[in-house]
């Protein structure tokens, strides 16, 4: 019977992924598991970037969290495939602790490696994984020579470029297309069209994204802010940091000073006084928790409601606003709501009416006010009340305003306790 073989294949970077590399690496151990008589039942694959706490990371080989390579790890501890086959050694891992989560596999029995180009020896697999090492942090090393070099003549580097510039050779020139549409974004912005709207408005009237990105949806509200706060659009120099170091690199005006005043000063205004931009206020807002510890959002949408004419039976619509309170963990991805008492969700008028009617009730206590803003001061919450001239602080009587004694506590009744679930549907 023949053996079961997994492909994997990595390259350090997307920009690699985009030429032959990782092709010709599968293309080579495909035939050497057909010249072996093996069956290849699964290919694992790092080409892309990936996230590691919210951050976009390359699949370099020093790095141990590559997805391709724990699946391929996970597999072959369940049994799923009895050889893997990879291109060369430094493609599985460059450095000890890559190698070390490879190499446990291995001498457990539960990993069989067979590389195309070289041999496989466990013995020498520390000794390679150092080397490779210090290859590839010597090869980082010439390559930030490089770029600084590069930089500091007034060169563009090979990065991600900005949207509404092209290059020609060691040039950075303005894409046509592109900047009209950064120019009308920013125009939109100043009239007073909001990020969202302009997102909509791009993708509705079919602006181009930025030539060669794939992605599900073309524009994102994250990269309409991204582009109303580069400066060089307007001062023609665009900053780089590599190597530790900060370079001005020449670029083309696409918006006026005054466009791009305006829309920073905007872009202040906003960030500063964030409540005039809400659509809706709701009185809880931020202040509701649910029973299963998550905070609650205020959610609200336009449609159309329906009732019925007694007279003639006719149905007829009106718009309304539907607004409500919603667990967060309700938009959870997935869901964990595990609490009996979540309510998930519950109206905006009959949750603000009921938490409205005990603040009502406690307003007209004034004595239960006093009493909460005694007990705090004698904790240190206030500071302590100013004596008339001449009084000690045996001659303060120990009475309300009202002539009642003060309490050493708070009420049993609005003592500070446990809330109970009130928000159960």
């Amino acid at each position: 019977m023949s053996k079961r073989a997994a492909v994997y294949v990595r390259v350090s970077s997307e920009m690699q992924a985009e030429k032959a590399s990782p092709v010709e690496q599968e293309r080579d151990c495909r035939a050497y598991a057909e010249a072996k008589g093996y069956r290849v039942v699964g290919v694992y694959r790092d080409v892309e970037r990936y996230r590691v706490k919210g951050r976009l990371v390359e699949p370099s080989g020093t790095r141990t969290e590559r997805p391709g390579l724990l699946r391929m790890l996970a597999d072959a501890e369940r049994g799923v495939f009895d050889v893997a086959i990879a291109w060369r050694e430094d493609r599985l891992y460059r450095g000890l602790r890559a190698m070390l989560n490879v190499l446990d596999l291995v001498e457990a029995g539960k990993l069989d490696i067979e590389l195309v180009k070289e041999n496989f020896d466990r013995r020498m697999a520390p000794i390679k994984a150092s080397i490779a090492k210090m290859e590839l942090e010597g090869i980082r090393e010439r390559t930030t020579m490089g770029m600084q070099s590069r930089l500091r003549a007034g060169k563009p580097f090979g990065g991600e470029r900005r949207y509404g510039y092209a290059r020609e050779g060691d040039e950075v020139v303005i894409h046509p297309t592109e900047a009209a549409w950064v120019r009308q974004v920013f125009e939109w912005f100043t009239t007073g069209v909001g990020v969202r709207e302009i997102t909509r408005r791009l993708i509705s009237q079919g602006a181009p994204p930025k030539e060669g990105q794939i992605r599900t949806k073309p524009w994102h509200m994250s990269t309409v802010y991204r582009m109303l706060k580069f400066p060089g659009y307007a001062t023609g120099l665009q900053e780089v940091r590599w190597g530790g170091q900060v370079f001005q690199l020449p670029v083309p005006i696409i918006v006026d000073g005054g466009q791009w005043e305006a829309t920073q000063a905007r872009l202040r205004a906003n960030h500063n006084d964030r409540a005039h931009n809400v659509k809706w206020r709701y009185l809880l807002r931020g202040l509701v928790t649910c029973p299963c510890g998550a905070r609650w959002n205020a959610y609200s949408r336009d449609r159309i409601a329906y009732w019925t004419k007694k007279s003639t039976g006719e149905r007829l619509s009106y718009p309304a606003k539907f607004s409500v309170y919603r667990c967060a963990r309700v938009t959870a991805t997935p869901s964990p709501i595990t609490h009996p008492d979540c309510p998930r969700t519950k109206g905006v008028v009959g949750l603000e009416r009921y938490v409205w009617g005990k603040v009502s009730e406690v307003l007209r206590q004034p004595q239960v006010l006093m009493e909460a803003a005694e007990a705090k001061r004698r904790v240190g919450a206030f500071p302590p009340a100013r004596q008339a001239p001449g009084a000690s602080s045996g001659d303060c009587p120990r009475t309300s305003p009202r002539g009642r004694p003060l309490r050493d506590s708070l009420p049993e009744t609005h003592a500070p306790r446990k809330p109970a679930p009130l928000f159960r549907s």
